[in-house]
């Protein structure tokens, strides 16, 4: 025959508790071939111990307090009884925690030593960090000093990480948001807004190459409107998406060349203007930084060719006086107007 056995336990009251002991309310119940059949139900008492001075048969002094169940214990003081402020609890876990208490709970100024080698020195609130406080992580060698709410960062705050990158600024739910400063172990720095624990908004960032870019940041990507300044001496304005150049913009060379026009994957690609600086330009057409398509060089010594490139190479001349091409600066400029 097949029995099988179920026991279910319940806390009552917390208020027991504080008596010196803990009932467990147990129900037990056997079934018997698929039908449940009551036994019993029986309250098991759990003796909390109290060692050290009594005066006048109340706790005086300087004792330790052993909860039976948890497996918990404190250490502090008494007087008539009444347990005093600050103290230390030891939990089942190894955490140690020596600082204040209130209604037995962490609460004012604390120190928590966790079993991980992990330790919390600040403030304290509902058993949870709340308020300014020190945090030190042993796994990942980093150090927080700042603001917490809940037990994460929240509000001001300054992470030294393990590899000695640092971050200043705010912080919301354990994440990077707000305006904020994050240095790099390479020595490249980030000013500007973040969200979601990444650059979100307006920033600059320094490059160790000395190149500067500030503008708009996405996920962590120049993306929207920037300028980048590089090491070169060149110098780009204009629109960004997921870290490449992509839009309308404008490259100027430290040479004095200059590129006005469209952008595609970092590409001059589309309708632009390049000139070269010496009196010789070209307007049209782009592909993969090349002049691809329909446009005009126009030259030193004032004259135009019109025609048709591809990848920088002229392959086809369009004489303005041949019906069949006299539209091409129309067809350009319409080109123009079709990427604007």
């Amino acid at each position: 025959m097949k029995m099988e056995l179920v026991i279910l336990a319940k806390f009552l009251m917390k208020k027991e508790m504080e008596k010196g002991y803990i009932i467990i309310k147990m129900a037990i119940f056997i079934w018997v071939s698929g039908k449940m059949t009551y036994l019993m139900v029986k309250d098991v008492i759990y003796f909390n111990k109290f060692i050290g001075n009594w005066q006048n048969n109340k706790k005086n002094g300087r004792g330790i307090y052993k909860y039976a169940f948890k497996n918990e214990q404190f250490i502090g003081e008494w007087i008539n009884g009444n347990k005093q402020k600050k103290g230390t609890l030891i939990k089942s876990n190894g955490d140690k925690y020596i600082g204040e208490f209130k209604h037995r709970e962490f609460q004012g100024q604390g120190i928590m030593y966790y079993q991980n080698g992990d330790l919390y020195d600040g403030e304290w609130s509902q058993n949870q960090p709340n308020g300014k406080g020190n945090m030190v992580k042993k796994f990942t060698n980093e150090q927080y000093n700042g603001q917490f709410k809940n037990g994460k960062k929240w509000g001001y705050g300054v992470l030294l990480y393990g590899d000695k990158s640092k971050y200043e600024g705010y912080w919301e739910n354990d994440q990077r948001s707000g305006q904020g400063q994050l240095t790099y172990a390479s020595g490249e720095k980030y000013k500007g807004q973040f969200k979601n624990d990444r650059r979100n908004g307006e920033g600059i960032y320094y490059y160790c190459n000395n190149e500067i870019y500030e503008g708009n940041w996405k996920d962590n990507y120049r993306s929207g409107y920037g300028e980048l300044k590089m090491s070169s001496g060149d110098n780009y304005k204009g629109e960004w998406l997921n870290g490449q150049k992509n839009g309308k913009g404008c490259y100027q060379f430290a040479s004095g060349q200059k590129y006005e026009g469209q952008f595609l994957n970092g590409k001059r690609e589309g309708y632009g203007f390049y000139d070269w600086g010496n009196g010789v330009s070209y307007q049209g057409e782009w592909k993969e930084d090349k002049m691809h398509g329909i446009g005009i060089i126009h030259k030193l010594d004032e004259t135009e060719m019109e025609g048709v490139f591809s990848y920088d190479e002229f392959i086809q001349r369009i004489d303005e006086t041949d019906s069949e091409n006299s539209s091409f600066s129309s067809k350009l400029n319409l080109s123009n107007q079709t990427q604007n």
